[in-house]
């Protein structure tokens, strides 16, 4: 018992360092998304953290597998080095023994990634969903500097405010530039007014409130050009592009919810999520035989590279089969499932292979 639990703790503490080291990875690449987002208007810029915090237990499940793989291998690799499996060897702690404390804390581990899988990621992807759907005008008027023009969307809107108060909900001094259309013809239209402010609708979207100005419709000089004067107008903005960020109705469900679902997206997501924790086990005996490498062959950390190409291929033919389910392809769930077959039956052969390999020498 006491060798198992130092080679147990040996490999978590591993796998919890590495998990520390990928997860700052992911997350500065997602952090600089959010910002380059929010400089785009796509998201308010107070909910930069808000959001990258509510996704990472969606981040954790995809990293804690990985981090096992190397946690695994690494250890093993240090202890091979170190000479520590020799000797645990001799005392009659054998290969049987290594590979159970290996699958024990790959159990851990699956457990932990099933319940970001099953609940707490859904859960955070239901916050984002929450936080975005209320985040309201604020996303367009964050990134607008007092005297400053700036384009509002990919139509050609451009607002400007002569002053913006602190917690930006009122414009003071404002010109709305617009493309406006009447009876299937665009024409210029230009808002002038002493104060602007967003304004939800009870019918959904957010308004843009004008009050007391003046709106200039058509081109000076043509019969059609018009000047209107009003004390309170409104203009519907169109929402930002944040599919990017929004997670979608099967990621927010949580696992009893998508059990039993004849949707193909939900059907690849309840797939996928039974498949994170089943990742995890076979990635942890994966590790056991690949961290039998020598001087001779390579170096002890020659085999780090080949394993982390296996994950990437383990992990890419996993996603192949969900795109299938999500497409509706009928055979998608069973190529899922095969390739959980071949990558453990993969692992069983490299286990078993020296075994194999050294009673045919001895018979021979």
């Amino acid at each position: 018992m006491i060798l198992e639990r130092y080679l147990a703790r040996e490999i978590l503490n591993t796998t919890f360092a590495i998990t520390l080291v990928l997860i700052v990875v992911v997350m500065s690449g997602r952090l600089s998304s959010y910002i380059a987002d929010a400089a785009a208007g796509k998201l308010a810029a107070n909910l930069v953290f808000p959001v990258l915090l509510a996704r990472l237990p969606e981040y954790l499940e995809l990293v804690l597998p990985l981090s096992l793989f190397l946690g695994v291998l690494i250890s093993l690799i240090q202890l091979n080095q170190n000479s520590e499996l020799t000797v645990m060897t001799a005392t009659g702690f054998g290969r049987g023994r290594v590979i159970r404390v290996v699958l024990l804390c790959g159990l851990f581990v699956a457990l932990v990634v099933s319940l970001f899988s099953f609940y707490v990621s859904p859960r955070g992807g239901l916050y984002v969903n929450y936080l975005i759907a209320n985040q309201g005008l604020q996303n367009e008027l964050s990134v607008v500097t007092p005297g400053k023009f700036y384009q509002l969307d990919d139509s050609g809107g451009t607002i400007y405010a002569a002053d913006i108060s602190e917690d930006r909900s009122l414009m003071s001094e404002v010109l709305l530039s617009r493309v406006a259309s009447e009876n299937n013809a665009e024409f210029p239209a230009l808002i002038l007014a002493d104060r602007g402010y967003p304004e939800w609708s009870d019918y959904g979207g957010y308004y843009f409130v004008l009050e007391t100005g003046l709106r200039y419709e058509g081109e000076p000089g043509r019969p059609d050009y018009r000047v209107t004067e009003f004390e309170r107008y409104k203009q519907l903005l169109p929402e930002p592009e944040i599919e990017a960020t929004k997670r979608s109705e099967e990621q927010t469900m949580f696992i009893h919810e998508l059990v039993g679902s004849d949707l193909p997206e939900q059907q690849a997501e309840v797939n996928w999520r039974l498949s994170m924790p089943i990742l995890v086990l076979i990635l942890g005996l994966l590790a056991q035989p690949l961290s039998n490498g020598t001087v001779r062959r390579g170096g002890p950390y020659a085999r780090v590279f080949p394993g982390v190409m296996l994950y990437v291929i383990y992990l890419v033919c996993l996603n192949a089969a969900r795109d299938e389910i999500s497409s509706g392809a009928e055979s998608g769930v069973t190529i899922m499932w095969a390739v959980h077959l071949v990558f453990l039956l993969l692992a069983a052969g490299l286990i078993f292979y020296p075994t194999w390999k050294l009673k045919r020498v001895a018979a021979s």
